[in-house]
């Protein structure tokens, strides 16, 4: 076993490796290029699109930036407005969508090969879990539906790119943490994972539930013995973190009466036969409600 890992590391470690590993890198990342940018740039429009365009036009012709009555957040449509801002061009959103795609494959790469951290002992070597890592990446830069999204004006277009860094703070912070025992490093990690996933949720609330089970290893660090200092530290990230994206949505949904009933209004309807099955159950056993 040993004499097999051995083998397996001097082998990653040999420039023909190295050449054929780094070349097939170049290949993926401008095959995954070539796919995205010989398409039109003109960004794709639905029946949503108004909703996350509209406050950055009402702010290019001089009205205040806001919600407008559609029950979005600010960050979305605050990215919109500042490519406008300073290009000048709807193609500048398709560009800069694509661009976070190719980076999301970047990231996705990098995680994979910071994830070996975690196995002592691995069956695989390293040239192997490279190739794996690779083949990982290239599946998802090539696929259709990241490259669809990507075109669209609409977050989804971007959250990609945040849930790719959202798990690589993770890993980073669970590896600083929980194996390499780096407490300043594993703050930073940990305050960058924290301000990733409220991002995150901010951008797609339909992602809350990623963003909390990303949150898990931080809420384990608490629980550690010692670290006072450390976690003194990672709590006020941790408010000021909220402080930086909740509070400016609170003020910029103040006006916005939609925002208040939007997203329980579509989880009510989203789960309206269940609801209605269960009222018809409660109605025969006649049960006890509130």
């Amino acid at each position: 076993m040993i004499e097999h890992v051995a083998s397996g590391k001097s082998f990653s470690r040999a420039p023909a490796w190295r050449f054929c590993y780094w070349g097939g890198v170049a290949v993926v990342f401008a095959w995954a290029a070539c796919l995205r940018f010989r398409l039109p740039l003109d960004p794709l429009a639905d029946q949503d699109t108004w909703a996350y365009l509209s406050p950055a036009l009402r702010k290019l012709i001089g009205v205040e930036f806001g919600h407008v009555p559609y029950g979005r957040n600010f960050v979305y449509p605050g990215f919109v407005y500042l490519l406008l801002r300073f290009f000048g061009d709807f193609r500048a959103i398709t560009v800069a969508q694509h661009s976070l795609g190719l980076l999301a494959g970047g990231v996705l790469l990098l995680t994979w090969r910071r994830a070996r951290v975690f196995l002592p002992n691995p069956r695989v070597g390293p040239a192997g879990h490279d190739a794996a890592g690779l083949l990982a990446t290239a599946t998802f830069l090539w696929a259709s539906g990241p490259i669809h999204f990507e075109m669209q004006l609409r977050p989804e277009a971007v959250c990609v790119f945040l849930v790719s860094v959202n798990l690589y703070l993770v890993i980073q912070f669970a590896a600083c943490c929980f194996v390499e025992n780096r407490q300043t490093a594993a703050v930073a990690y940990g305050i960058m994972t924290i301000f990733g996933s409220i991002l995150l949720a901010d951008v797609k609330p339909s992602f809350l539930l990623v963003a909390i089970v990303a949150l898990l290893p931080v809420g384990m660090f608490f629980f550690q013995p010692g670290w006072l200092w450390q976690k003194i530290a990672l709590g006020s990230g941790t408010a000021a973190s909220v402080v930086l994206l909740l509070l400016p949505e609170h003020f910029f949904s103040r006006s916005d009466a939609v925002s208040r009933w939007y997203l329980p209004t579509q989880l009510f309807v989203i789960h309206a036969n269940l609801i209605r099955d269960q009222i018809g159950d409660d109605l025969k056993r006649n049960a006890k409600v509130p």
